[in-house]
């Protein structure tokens, strides 16, 4: 916590003379911490004690921290404050405690695309904290000159050889049953993505099988699939759930507890939308599972196994992998979890192995972050996809490559001056926006490479406008 800073405040703000600038509590109202947060410039919304000035963390930090028992930082994470009498039961429940999983679907780095050849060492292990960074032999970080200007050269030859023509299609769709959404919201940015997805997941096939597991990958609190399952029970034009519909089962994966989910929504919705009770029986509520883990970790064909029993006896056993804006390496690990536990090819073409995984009917998920790829989780097809045209030969190239992806939407300001070369890289903004985007594009059709060489049809689309995001590029497969 920011130590506090005397500043001016309106007249209803009081200084004490032990410090801070402090609220006076109001008659009869409840007894809140009188500390003033510096970043937020607001009073702390924690309850004290009436004898008390502050509250339990802000009495230790303001030096109040007197009486027979005393609070002192965590051990594991010193940014909260417990009882000194309690520490040893505290950290047993800390959240900031690691625990191992011990999840029968639990294999750490499952699903990372093979590892970095032994020939290359520690420092070759991309990180995007130091994307030009190696360590010299006494172990210290130094930083290796990088010639921008050559990158610019051999992005432009590739781009327009190879990708230029295949550049994303606009495609923004539109899903009746969403359509009440976007009245409801004064700023709808988010409902229009999501309407635009739930429209390229329908084109795609995703939303047609109803035995269809629908895997959200990354879905923080669940808002995609509870607006697909919304969509799914509004009519296109009566508002009434079509003849034949059937509920999905949802499988939510995220390496984070978020608070306020989404996932008993999914029933509530089903209840609100579907009110005639001999229809709820007919079609069944839908089937709801959160699992939280780390997808490098995660064996998806053992935990559909286990979260859905009957999908096993499924003949004709389907899933699809949803996500909107999944951050950088998180898009590459999913894939290849999609890989390891799924069947991508059909017919003849399918390994007699894969027989008893579910099939994968389709893939649509948002992009976004490709700064924050990394050579170790980026497919292997890839990866030799790009090496084969001399674009990211090494982990080190790689790393710059997905370091300059993050010029294409990250470099104007509202006071840049387009024409300046005051960069490192000696380009003007323009120039490295322009060199931004082709970088994206080889991180982005390296992985529908990677979906092709699996037997899937991959495209790219631009599924909004660039004034609803700049982040506006959908992978699509089926």
């Amino acid at each position: 916590m920011t130590e506090p800073v005397a500043k001016k405040h309106k007249s209803n703000k009081t200084p004490t003379t032990d410090g801070p600038i402090v609220l006076q509590a109001k008659d009869g109202s409840r007894c809140r911490c009188l500390y003033i947060l510096q970043k937020k410039n607001r009073q702390c919304n924690m309850t004290r004690r009436k004898s008390d000035k502050y509250c339990a963390q802000h009495k230790v930090e303001m030096g109040e921290n007197s009486g027979k028992r005393k609070r002192i930082p965590c051990p594991l994470d010193p940014r909260h404050t417990v009882m000194e009498d309690q520490v040893e039961r505290h950290l047993q429940k800390c959240s900031a405690l690691v625990q191992v999983p011990t999840d029968a679907w639990y294999r750490p780095d499952y699903n990372l695309p093979g590892h970095i050849d032994t020939s290359l060492s520690d420092k070759n292990k991309a990180t995007d904290s130091d994307n030009n960074a190696e360590t010299d032999e006494s172990g210290e970080a130094s930083k290796k000159e990088v010639d921008f200007k050559k990158w610019y050269s051999k992005l432009e030859r590739f781009y327009n050889e190879h990708l230029a023509k295949i550049e994303p299609e606009p495609l923004v769709l539109k899903h009746k049953g969403i359509e009440h959404r976007l009245e409801q919201l004064e700023n709808p940015k988010h409902a229009i993505q999501q309407g635009s997805l739930i429209g390229h997941m329908e084109r795609a096939g995703i939303l047609t099988s109803f035995d269809n597991v629908v895997i959200e990958f990354g879905c923080g609190r669940g808002e995609l699939s509870r607006y697909v399952n919304q969509a799914q029970f509004i009519s296109k034009h009566e508002g009434k759930p079509r003849v034949g519909d059937k509920s999905r089962k949802f499988l939510m994966i995220d390496r984070a507890g978020h608070r306020m989910k989404f996932d008993t929504k999914l029933l509530k919705d089903f209840h609100e939308f579907v009110t005639d009770e001999e229809k709820q029986q007919e079609i069944g509520e839908p089937v709801v599972e959160r699992i939280k883990i780390d997808i490098k970790d995660i064996d998806l064909a053992k935990a559909l196994e286990l979260k859905f029993p009957t999908l096993a006896a499924t003949e004709d056993k389907t899933v699809s992998a949803i996500s909107k804006h999944l951050c950088g390496c998180a898009t590459d690990l999913t894939l290849q979890c999609l890989f390891n536990s799924t069947r991508t090819r059909k017919g003849s073409d399918a390994d007699a192995a894969d027989a008893a995984k579910p099939a994968l009917r389709g893939v649509v998920i948002a992009l976004c972050c490709r700064q924050l790829c990394n050579y170790e989780s980026y497919p292997l097809a890839g990866r030799a996809f790009l090496a084969e045209h001399g674009i990211a030969t090494s982990p080190e190239e790689f790393r710059t490559l997905a370091k300059i992806t993050s010029w294409a939407i990250c470099s104007r300001r509202p006071d840049a001056d387009p024409t300046s070369r005051n960069h490192p890289s000696g380009l003007s903004l323009e120039e490295r926006e322009q060199v931004g985007l082709w970088a994206r594009r080889c991180v982005d059709y390296g992985r529908v490479h990677s979906l092709r060489e699996a037997g899937m049809e991959a495209d790219l689309y631009q599924y909004v406008g660039k004034e609803v995001s700049l982040e506006n590029v959908v992978l699509v497969a089926k």
